[in-house]
């Protein structure tokens, strides 16, 4: 985040938009993607099997 700021201080030949497009944008779907993948998914596998089984009731609850 530091590079394309300073390089457009030093009279680089991009926009903000080329900023956002080319940096933040995959930067953010990165993050999203990996966070997903080996955060989500890496507990849900671990933990899939052990988690306490649920008793499932087909009576609805009585108020």
């Amino acid at each position: 985040m530091f590079l394309f700021p300073s390089a457009m201080i030093m009279g680089g030949n991009f926009s903000i938009a080329d900023y956002f497009i080319w940096n933040e944008i995959p930067t953010a779907l990165g993050n999203l993607v990996g966070g997903i993948a080996f955060t989500g998914l890496t507990l849900y596998a671990t933990h899939v099997r052990t988690a306490a089984k649920r008793a499932v009731s087909s009576q609805p609850a009585v108020a």
